[in-house]
Formats: structure tokens, sequence, C-alpha cells
């Protein structure tokens, strides 16, 4: 300290549970100091703010200089191997479950208002349905706890935070999709009856489905409805899963429309999920259409995505949302030789989804050369071969950056006293040893490509 001020910080987690004590006792102590006039110490309570503008006083009086700090305060470490950055990462589903409320209150909140000054105020019971939208700020402000997005909890109450966040986003996104179904309808019509889950459209089986989970299919096709909860327009990309039914003929002729029936650029192709890629002839799999849209400020577009005409498959204009075969490299691990079943293995009992797998992916047998990139506009991105890793990332536009190299594994730290505040390893990382075949799924399209 080079000024007499001396800054003893007073207090706890759960200090005060008992503040009429701990002031009382602290009062004592307070009493007691200043009582000894031979210890030349005078101790009060005090803000921070004060204690500052006291040390600047003295410090200007007595031209004290003070030293200059210019590194980083973090990771912050109370002992010598005592770190404290386990909490940047720890529950990472409970951080995603965080951000993702945040941005679904705004753009219900945005809905709302909306709604609200546009529609009729007896039109809508707006008062009850708000409550829907306070309880989604209350709990989204709660997960902001210093004990809760950072992941320090017991995992009984991080269970709690995520069926809160679930719960109440699920009621605040109903109350959003009550909103638009009023906004969309035609004057003198009733307001369509919206989904604000994710489902997936279904043009295949006996009509429609009744388990709630398809849409609503019109004479138009399915409708989707694109909000955009911003203050400036947005060009984007969004994506809907086909039924698993679909079929490879229903796939390869599907258009999608703007809400004045305009063609838009789309793409269909298919992709895995679940545990099963690399190992079994038939992984989990679905068709998923890509489409461009434009959205205004504030405002939402309808799209709606339907069978192509005859007609409109042989016109070959681009009107048929393009169809891209994605391509499934099995890589044996150890032999570094791709592994695919042989042409025809499915004729000998094999299922209706093993055939239209077989028609919707590659399986090639070698490895290319060059290995894989995939890239845009502005970046293009290189692979390493047989490994599906990034490799190398290439900014085609900017010359002074180039292309920066990146090496990717996958690694763990071993530890015995690390906790969800501290990280405390024992020595490097390891390789986490990969199993005996990576399966690397590449599907590289007019408008979407992925790895």
């Amino acid at each position: 300290y080079r000024t007499n001020h001396i800054l003893v910080p007073f207090g706890d987690d759960f200090k005060f549970k008992q503040a009429a004590r701990q002031f009382s006792s602290m009062g004592n102590v307070i009493q007691a100091v200043n009582s000894q006039k031979n210890m030349n110490v005078h101790v009060r309570y005090s803000t921070l703010s004060e204690y500052f503008q006291a040390v600047k006083a003295e410090a200007t009086q007595k031209k004290i200089n003070f030293p200059v700090y210019k590194l980083d305060f973090f990771p912050y470490a109370d002992n010598g191997d005592s770190y404290w950055s386990g909490y940047y990462t720890t529950r990472p589903t409970l951080k995603a479950a965080t951000r993702t409320a945040d941005k679904t209150l705004r753009a219900v909140e945005a809905a709302y208002a909306m709604g609200r000054a546009i529609l009729r105020a007896d039109e809508y019971a707006w008062e009850a349905k708000f409550a829907a939208v306070q309880q989604l700020r209350e709990e989204a402000s709660l997960v902001l706890h210093h004990d809760a997005i950072t992941g320090t909890s017991r995992a009984t109450v991080v269970s709690d935070y995520l069926r809160r966040l679930t719960q109440s986003s699920a009621g605040a996104m109903g109350v959003a999709a009550d909103v638009w179904g009023r906004l969309l309808a035609k004057p003198g019509s009733s307001p369509p009856k919206l989904t604000s889950a994710q489902y997936r459209l279904s043009f295949d089986g006996t009509g429609i489905p009744n388990d709630g989970t398809n849409g609503p299919l019109d004479a138009q096709g399915y409708p989707v409805i694109v909000q955009n909860p911003l203050g400036w327009s947005r060009n984007d990309v969004v994506k809907v899963i086909l039924s698993d039914r679909t079929s490879m003929h229903t796939a390869q002729g599907l258009v999608v429309m703007d809400h004045v029936g305009v063609p838009v650029r789309a793409q269909v192709h298919t992709v895995f999920h679940g545990e099963n890629m690399a190992n079994g002839a038939n992984p989990s799999h679905a068709f998923v259409v890509h489409f461009e849209v434009t959205v205004p400020p504030l405002g939402a577009r309808t799209y709606y995505v339907r069978r192509a005409s005859k007609a409109e498959k042989l016109a070959n204009d681009g009107t048929v949302a393009a169809f891209v075969r994605t391509k499934l490299y099995v890589v044996n691990t150890q032999t570094g030789k791709i592994e695919s079943p042989q042409a025809g293995s499915r004729l000998r009992g094999a299922t209706t989804e093993g055939a239209r797998l077989e028609e919707a992916v590659d399986r090639p047998l070698i490895f290319p050369d060059e290995g894989i990139s995939i890239q845009n506009g502005e970046v293009r991105v290189q692979f390493i071969p047989r490994q599906g890793l990034v490799q190398s990332v290439t900014r085609l536009k900017d010359q002074d950056v180039g292309t920066v190299t990146a090496e990717q594994e996958f690694m763990y730290f071993s530890s015995s006293r690390s906790g969800a505040y501290i990280f405390r390893p024992h020595g490097m990382p390891k390789r986490i040893q990969t199993a005996r075949h990576v399966a690397v799924a590449v599907a590289d399209g007019p408008l979407v490509s992925q790895v």
C-alpha cells in the first residue's frame, strides 16, 4: 500500500444469511480497534468508490505514482495450481441453452410487440398471453446468475435450470406462433394454427399425419414462416427436415416458393444422425431442404415447400431444388483404406431405407488425392485426408491473410483434484484414440456445402 488507506473486504458467499449478527459483530470489532488510540488506526465502513477516492486524493497531494499493469487478470488463481478456468467450459449444454433462450426471447418480444401494435386490443388475450413472455424473461435472467451460466451448480440444480428454460421457451414460442397466425391471416378469415416446434415435412404416405409433428399441408404446400427479429433486412439460408418416410423420388422433385409464388434457390441432400454412421450398411439418415430467404426488418415471410410438377421437372430451369448426393467415406483408421459395401449388396435382405440410402449417397472406394475441401465466395476450408478434421482456411478475397493452417485433434486431460471452478490437470493432454472406423460425409452443393 502506497497510501495510508487499506482496503479490507468484508463478506463472502452466504455470509449475510444472519446479517444483523454479522454487522453487530463487525461493529464491536470496529469499536474496539478505534478505541485503541495507540494503534494509530481508524476503521470505518466504506464502499469501493469512497476507498479509491481517498487513495486518489492522498496520492495527488503527496505526488505518489502507481505501477501500471498491462497484462490480463485471467485466468485467476488463488494459489500455485488452482487456476479458475474450469467454469468457462463447465456444463456446455446449459451454456448453449442460455444463449438459445435469449435469442428466443428476442424473437418472441418482437412478435408480441408488433402484434399488439397492429391488432385490435379485443382480438387476443394479450394480458394473459404476456405471462408466458414474462416467464421466459425471468427464467432467462435467472440463469445469468454466477452459479448458473458458469455451470458451478449441483447436478439437480442444473437440471432444474434446463427444465425452466425448456418449458418457458416452449410457452413463449407458442405465443409468437399465435400472434403471427393472426398477423398473417387474410381479413375475415380464421387465423391458421401454426406450430412453434420443429416439424418434419411429409409428402409421402396417406394424407396428413395426425401425430401433430408434420405441420399443416395445404394446396400450396407446406408453409414455413421465417421471422426476422432484428432491425435490418436479412438474407440467409434456412433448413427444413423431411420425414423419414420421404422417398428418393419425392426428395428429387421439390420446389420452394416465396410469398408471391416465385421459386427460390433450394437444395436437398442427405444428413446422418446417430452413432452408427461408420458402422453398418444403413446408418440413420434423413433428407433436408435448404433454401434462401429474404426477410424484412422486424418482419416475417412465408415460404412454401411443395412437390414439383412434371412440367417443372422437365423444364430443368432451376425451379426444382437441386438434389446433391452426399459422399460417405468410411475409413479404416488402422489401414487408412476406404471400406464401402460392394455394389448390389443390398439386394439380399435389403430394407426400403437401405435401398433409398444407396440411391441418395455415394460411397467412393478411394479417397481423393487432393483431399476434401469446400468453399464459398469468401473462404475455402481444406480437411485432413482420411480424417475429416480442419487442415487450413483460406481467405479468398484477402491476400494479406491468405491461408491459415490449423491442426485439429481431440485430446483429454486427466485430473483427480479439479472441480466446477478450478482446473488442475495431471500433466499434458493425451490424444484420444479414434475408433476403428471413421466416417466422413461430404455434401457439396450450389447453395450449401458441409462436411
